[in-house]
């Protein structure tokens, strides 16, 4: 049976008012965050409670906050709770435990939904860092048949946790991954080990020849990154956390002696053997890319950025130490300072201090304005330095022992009988 015609026509009508009704616009809910307020320091590590006010034409469904930096980058787990309410007070407690947070300008982004509409709510607050830790100090010894690592711990206990048949090619530690690295000379791996100095995050092959050294430097830059110089003329980069590689720059068969970062540059001081000479070599540091080769007439110990493109090199002509600066941009250098006796090892103390090891057992103590030099120490020769920041104290090694002392007056504050061949001392902080 056919339908009435004024059905039809009616129906037809419903249908076609029904397809240009619109649905009203969705509408996302209101915050307002009650505590803290804007421009709160936060101190790391601690929980903190964030009040909001929430409201929706229908319902909040959910309500979250995250610590993010100024551009918008997680830097910490946020936490969430549903609400399912048109309006409400809620509190979210968002711990903040990361001790690699640093100091600064930080933001909250607190969201609400209701299902289809997000609103976003940032509240500026400053970060207090965690006060810096000292969690371990590592001891590397090496002679030309065995590797030993031994670990000072927070203690003050020292105790050999690991130990390889092979000589030494270098040594690193990163805080934020808490990764110490061991490479070998002539065919060992390098090594990323964790904090307990066993169990082995990563590696890479050594592939040396009897006779030739494979990795030459291991550094930990100031960028994060691990610089590692190979005998097979290439300096490569690695991410510390997994050893998954950032580039790999070719040398020419020079070796790499020490690499540091200055800016978008990474700047390493290399060794030819044949003809035997010296060069500081600059990199981009997005590729590893050479850009420029920069001759050197000295045997390099150490790098450090002053400031800007001023580079500071300590090394040796001879039997004397010698300090350079040089401005990387225009290629200008002179020599502020030299030393009697060849530098052994060199730390960096603050912006204008360093601590200098010398051949004859001398420990001076310098400071770059006035270019002054005042020893503060004497006995054995050192091997290596470096600055604890935690205690403002620097750690110090010579063949068979390890001192703490102090920057100031060369006074031992504590010292460890370490065993023979001490090559490095690393501190490990909590960043």
């Amino acid at each position: 049976m056919s339908c009435p015609r004024p059905l039809v026509l009616c129906a037809l009508a419903a249908g076609l008012f029904g397809a240009c009704r619109k649905e009203a616009p969705d509408t996302a809910p209101v915050v307002r965050i009650i505590h803290p307020v804007e421009g709160s320091t936060l101190s790391v590590p601690d929980t903190f409670d964030v009040t909001l006010d929430v409201e929706d034409d229908i319902r909040v469904e959910r309500v979250s906050v995250t610590l993010v930096d100024v551009d918008g980058v997680v830097m910490a787990p946020g936490v969430g709770m549903g609400v399912d309410a048109p309006t409400a007070q809620v509190t979210l407690r968002l711990p903040i435990t990361d001790e690699l947070l640093e100091s600064g300008a930080y933001r909250l982004l607190v969201t609400a939904s209701d299902g289809s509409g997000t609103a976003r709510v940032y509240l500026p607050v400053q970060i207090t860092a965690a006060p810096l830790r000292l969690r371990s100090i590592y001891v590397v010894s090496g002679d030309p048949t065995a590797t030993v690592l031994q670990r000072i711990d927070s203690t003050g206990q020292l105790n050999t946790v690991n130990n390889w048949a092979m000589d030494l090619g270098g040594a690193a530690v990163d805080a934020p991954s808490a990764t110490v690295f061991v490479a070998g000379g002539i065919t060992g791996p390098l090594m990323g080990l964790a904090m307990d100095g066993q169990t082995l995050r990563w590696q890479q092959p050594g592939l040396g020849t009897p006779g030739l050294p494979y990795f030459t430097s291991v550094d930990r830059a100031q960028d994060g990154r691990l610089y590692v110089g190979r005998s097979d003329g290439y300096l490569r980069a690695f991410r510390p956390s997994d050893g998954s590689g950032l580039f790999t720059a070719p040398l020419n068969g020079i070796r790499t002696v020490h690499s540091i970062r200055m800016g978008g540059l990474v700047v390493s001081a290399v060794r030819a053997t044949v003809p035997p000479e010296r060069r500081i070599i600059l990199h981009q540091s997005s590729s590893g890319t050479a850009v420029e080769t920069q001759p050197l007439d000295k045997d390099p110990i150490a790098l450090f950025q002053r400031s800007g493109d001023e580079l500071l090199i300590f090394g040796n002509i001879g039997s004397q130490g010698v300090l350079e600066a040089r401005n990387l941009s225009t290629g200008a250098q002179w020599e502020p300072r030299t030393w009697s006796a060849a530098i052994t090892c060199v730390a960096r103390v603050d912006a204008e201090t360093w601590l200098v090891g010398l051949a004859d057992g001398t420990l001076e103590r310098y400071t770059w304005t006035g270019s002054s030099s005042l020893p503060i120490g004497s006995g054995a020769p050192l091997v290596d330095m470096a600055y604890d920041g935690a205690h403002g104290t620097v750690i110090t090694a010579s063949d068979a022992s390890v001192q703490v002392i102090d920057p100031g007056t060369g006074l031992v504050i504590t010292q460890w009988p370490a065993g023979p061949d001490v090559r490095r001392v690393l501190p490990l902080l909590n960043r």
